[in-house]
């Protein structure tokens, strides 16, 4: 199938797909949990779409499975939950385990362990850039398992005619959260194209930066980055490792503190490499001496190691002479006053990173909150710049998304009080800008009652906002808020406060729909 589209319309994937599924020459169950996995997802994207604000259509998502398939699923087989050979899925707690090279997977017998391990078997580079290499492991890890959850939400957690948040009850919820966390501030696109992108050369790290620093600010973009990779070293599952690399950092930045000495120590270096350097020109340029030179080398070295002729010495010298002349180029540079300061400061910036490894006593929680905080700061900092009717409902879709994002099995971000009330201050001053720029109706004219019935619509778990209708009810001295899904009553919520008429901006048991159409 090559590269090519695999479909110009939705309605031809069946016809493409069976077509894939002849070609591979599947087993039949294998073959009709294919196809049942398709339709769940065709009937469900929509929904999914909508709920997370994606920015690729249902035929695009298709496509792409069925192009990871062909090119890297040749043979695919359901384990028997009754059978021993289960049991490698349950001792790694996976969906599904994989074999690259052969193409294989083994999967559960069901649609989401089958689409977590066709997504899992395809390639994922996430290259991290050289100077991040202290973190590279545990990042490149995280963001390939996000990547694997994130392809397989939409039929984990939709089912055609609702969204159901409770399907992650068995899924790496902290590799999921940060993935999503990064996915809402640079974007879907922006990790699907670090995801693809095989060369290693790209510095996504580096432009992540740049777009905290550029659409937030520098005191944003120094505290999200900060405590992004903190949560990682926290969560690392080797911490012995990455405390060898930090004693590293701080016995260098101590040896560089001192400019003077860092300056004069590089300059002795660099003298005795070109002096090097200069002695093996000569060596080269005199057969006598290359003669003296082979013989002393061969005296200090074992007999299998020993050099068989003077090409071999010649070969060896030039090899020498490339290292210590790269060697002499980097000092050079690490001289430079500008070079200094940016490896003092970036030592600095590891060493405050990689300080929480030091303490073994670690609340993984306090972590977690520390990095939602930053994230909900750069949501709040778009607030200001939003101007257009979309921009504010896409916001709240995020915020209604995060809120219900886990960070264990039993807690949502929502069950967090300080970062629960972080996001409903957040959505405060969405739902006022756009009651103001009458993109929502208003339903009462006190501002912090109006905000209160129109929460309880946002926490809803209506897929689509056009389809919600309020109406208000007296109950006592309460106010009864009823949601309704176009006709279907989703839900009645009550405010506890002294009730006032006059405070209301609509008749009491009228149906007012969210959106000023």
């Amino acid at each position: 199938m090559g590269n090519r589209r695999f479909f110009s319309k939705l309605k031809d994937y069946n016809y493409v797909l069976d077509q894939l599924l002849e070609k591979k020459r599947f087993l039949e169950d294998t073959k009709n949990l294919l196809l049942s996995m398709f339709y769940k997802i065709e009937t469900s994207f929509d929904d999914y779409a909508k709920i997370k604000m994606v920015h690729v259509s249902k035929s695009e998502f298709l496509e792409e499975i069925i192009k990871d398939i062909d090119e890297y699923c040749n043979f695919i087989y359901l384990l028997d939950p009754k059978r021993e050979e289960i049991q490698s899925l349950k001792s790694q707690d996976t969906f599904a385990l994989t074999e690259e090279r052969e193409k294989k997977v083994y999967s559960y017998p069901t649609e989401v362990a089958l689409l977590y391990g066709i997504a899992d078997i395809k390639p994922k580079y996430f290259f991290i850039h050289e100077k991040y290499d202290y973190i590279k492991d545990i990042f490149q890890k995280l963001l390939a398992e996000g990547a694997n959850l994130n392809r397989t939400e939409v039929i984990r957690n939709f089912n055609g005619w609702s969204w159901d948040p409770d399907g992650d009850r068995h899924i790496n919820f902290l590799s999921n959260l940060i993935y999503q966390n990064l996915s809402i501030v640079f974007g879907d696109i922006f990790l699907k194209r670090w995801e693809n992108d095989s060369s290693p050369k790209n510095d996504y790290i580096l432009e992540m930066k740049k777009r905290l620093k550029e659409g937030y600010d520098e005191k944003i973009m120094s505290s999200f980055y900060n405590s992004l990779f903190k949560l990682l070293f926290v969560l690392s599952e080797d911490r012995e490792k990455y405390r060898e690399k930090y004693d590293k950092f701080v016995k260098m930045y101590s040896e560089i503190e001192n400019k003077t000495e860092y300056i004069l120590k590089l300059s002795k270096e660099k003298v005795r490499h070109v002096k090097r350097i200069e002695n093996i020109d000569k060596i080269m340029e005199s057969q006598e001496l290359l003669f003296q030179e082979f013989k002393r080398k061969n005296e200090k070295l074992p007999d299998e190691k020993k050099l068989f002729n003077i090409s071999d010495l010649a070969d060896v010298l030039q090899k020498e002479k490339e290292i210590k002349s790269k060697r002499v180029k980097q000092l050079t540079e690490m001289e430079k006053p500008s070079n200094y300061v940016s490896l003092k400061n970036d030592l600095k910036e590891k060493i405050e990173i990689m300080s929480v490894l030091e303490n073994d006593d670690i609340n993984v929680n306090d972590f977690i909150i520390s990095f939602e905080k930053e994230f909900l700061k750069c949501i709040d900092k778009e607030i200001e710049e939003i101007t257009e009717r979309d921009e504010y409902i896409e916001l709240l879709y995020k915020l209604r998304y995060c809120k219900r994002l886990r960070i264990d099995s039993e807690t949502r971000i929502g069950d967090i009080k300080v970062l629960d009330n972080l996001i409903l201050k957040i959505m405060k001053k969405i739902v006022t800008k756009a009651c103001q720029n009458k993109i929502f109706n208003v339903f009462s004219r006190n501002i912090d009652i109006n905000f209160n019935i129109i929460s309880k619509v946002v926490d809803s778990t209506i897929v689509n906002f056009e389809d919600i209708d309020i109406s208000l009810q007296k109950e006592d001295s309460d106010l009864a808020v009823c949601i309704w899904d176009n006709d279907v009553l989703e839900k009645k919520e009550v405010i506890s406060f002294n009730f006032d008429k006059r405070e209301l901006a609509t008749r009491l048991k009228k149906k007012v729909p969210l959106y000023v159409f």
